[in-house]
């Protein structure tokens, strides 16, 4: 089974009509009637028997004998090899023989009977483990300081090595889905619950891929049985994704049996999440709701810590969006909700796809767009979340010219050129959050200020990756001492929100944001001082860099990719405190 990226680009025209008019683009699978064709309420009407299956056993045999006559040939083989090649006839008797595996689909409920094909499902991944961006930002940034930095002493460049070994090694497992699960029905689908905390708002909103109207249409049409197939599977990611997050949002006194019975709710959504998202298929006809499932996939995929997951789902829904029409998404639907929808799942589309191209180091899917930010999602005062959603849409578009200047060989005079631009743009972008942080609401509520300390970390990592192009940063002092600020800065604003998180009544829901902000924006302000700190044993700058370890300890939970941030944070404060010990002195307080 393909990757999702791959699956994405296979050309589903191909594969023959099984109705005859070549309008639906259907695999018939054989069976009487075909399953496929079920799934998409197509009527079958093709009644051929099987292909006959090629001979395939003696092409092989043939090349196995010939390949036992090439010089050298068992030498230049694995010891395995001469077992296979000295008995062809076995080998070919094993292909004729071996049995085709089927799949008896009677077993399954009613609702999951007609998965979608296997050319357009999801697949696990291969791999048992997987790297997170930290650990791709690590290596870049130390692997350049150590080419950079020709005459570090001989400790101090061990130290980087070291890292660089252990940053090379930490990797986090993968995810593992029962593909012969099935999701249950959806229950407990009621929106209409009171939101008295600012954070539960902030959440349910951020979370909201669809409307309060359209959360409550699929989940009564699942729950009624009146979709079927794709859609089936399409509004299952959906209601679940968001009666996931809201159970999660919800606050209860841990050991207590309520608390016992929403965290088996919660593990049954998710379940329901994960097979949904395994069977969607990603070929089928570009819809709304397959857009919707894919980016609520995404969040969950970023929330529970599956990064590479995430990154797949999100170059899918990035397709799909452009297949609908991209820009034009927004203008196309009737309906004020539709409307919403549209803008908001664009708004998300654009932010992952930068946001993960930066932070991942991979290529962005979407392509330029000239998008008004403000006409897009402009700030509403009834909705505090879109004063920061605003925020972090305007840092996409800077995410996005950076992973364009990190990737293209340009000269250094239109290096500069282009840094210049991002950095008038980013102050700009300054001067909008002083301006929205002003605001009653905004500076008045708790839970609101600490997220406007998360914008400052956002905006302060982002700053510190425009000043790392700079083509001239290794000869200028000024400049290096202008990237350490950035730096101190963003793990300043960091650890500043993590303290601010103790002193919150709902501090479950600001586990959420300290999750996607730092799994969402580059990590390079710690590797960055961790680099500076071994060069010139700054004390301060190990301090912080200390602080901000330990805080993420508190919030690292279930969340495998925040885990893995914080144990990489501590493997290096480890490295750190090794070399201190050695012997060495530490000369400065600030370099």
């Amino acid at each position: 089974m393909a990757d999702l990226e791959q699956v994405a680009e296979e050309a589903g025209p191909r594969n023959r009509a099984c109705d005859l008019c070549f309008s639906k683009k259907i695999k018939c699978d054989r069976d009487d009637p075909c399953a496929n064709c079920v799934a998409a309420s197509a009527p079958c009407l093709r009644r051929r028997p099987r292909r006959r299956v090629k001979n395939t056993a003696e092409p092989i045999q043939r090349r196995f004998q010939t390949a036992a006559y090439l010089p050298n040939w068992r030498r230049s083989q694995s010891p395995r090899a001469p077992s296979i090649t000295s008995n062809p006839a076995t080998a070919s008797a094993r292909l004729q023989t071996a049995p085709e595996p089927t799949r008896d689909l009677s077993t399954e409920p009613q609702s999951q009977k007609t998965p979608v094909s296997q050319h357009g499902r999801q697949s696990t991944s291969s791999s048992s483990t997987e790297r997170g961006p930290a650990t791709v930002q690590a290596q870049h940034h130390i692997q350049t300081e150590l080419q950079s930095r020709a005459g570090l002493d001989e400790s101090k460049r061990q130290v980087l090595e070291s890292a660089l070994a252990f940053a090379t090694n930490n990797t986090l497992p993968a995810l593992a889905i029962d593909p012969e699960g099935y999701a249950s029905e959806p229950t407990d689908l009621s929106d209409e619950s009171p939101r008295k905390e600012a954070g539960l708002c902030f959440i349910l909103d951020m979370g909201s891929v669809i409307s309060p109207k359209t959360f409550e249409k699929q989940g009564l049409d699942l729950i009624e049985k009146k979709v079927s197939g794709a859609t089936y599977l399409h509004y299952t990611v959906n209601v679940n994704f968001l009666a996931w997050i809201y159970l999660g949002a919800t606050n209860s006194e841990p050991g207590t049996l309520m608390h016992a019975h929403l965290l088996t709710r919660q593990q049954q959504y998710e379940k329901n999440i994960l097979i949904a998202l395994h069977r969607i298929g990603v070929l089928d006809p570009p819809s709304m709701s397959l857009f919707q499932a894919l980016l609520s996939g995404t969040m969950y995929m970023l929330l529970s810590g599956k990064l590479e997951k995430c990154w797949q789902l999100s170059t899918a829904a990035c397709r799909t969006c452009m297949a609908l029409g991209g820009p034009q998404l927004i203008s196309s639907p009737s309906d004020k909700f539709g409307s919403e929808e549209a803008r908001y799942g664009l708004s998300l589309c654009y932010m992952f796809d930068k946001a993960l191209a930066l932070s991942m180091n991979r290529t962005a899917c979407l392509p330029d767009m000239n998008l008004d930010t403000t006409d897009l999602l402009g700030p509403d005062p009834a909705k505090p979340h879109t004063y920061l959603l605003h925020v972090y849409l305007r840092l996409a578009e800077i995410q996005n010219e950076i992973v364009h200047g990190s990737r293209e060989r340009s000269n250094s005079k239109d290096m500069l050129s282009r840094v210049q631009c991002m950095q008038q743009e980013m102050w700009k972008i300054k001067e909008t959050i002083r301006e929205f942080r002003n605001t009653q609401l905004q500076s008045k509520d708790s839970y609101l200020r600490g997220e406007w300390m998360g914008v400052d970390f956002a905006y302060h990592s982002v700053m510190t990756s425009v000043v790392k192009l700079h083509p001239y940063l290794a000869e200028d002092v000024g400049l290096h001492q202008q990237l350490l600020g950035f730096a101190r800065t963003s793990l300043s604003s960091l650890n500043d929100m993590l303290l601010h998180a103790k002193t919150l009544t709902d501090i479950h829901n600001f586990r959420v944001s300290v999750s996607w902000l730092v799994l969402f924006y580059p990590l390079y302000p710690f590797f960055v001082l961790f680099t500076h700190a071994v060069s010139v044993s700054s004390v301060q700058d190990y301090q912080l860099l200390a602080n901000v370890t330990n805080g993420l300890r508190e919030f690292s939970g279930q969340n495998s990719a925040l885990m893995g941030v914080q144990k990489l944070f501590e493997g290096f404060m480890a490295l750190y405190i090794k070399r201190r010990t050695g012997g060495n002195t530490v000369h400065s307080k600030r370099g």
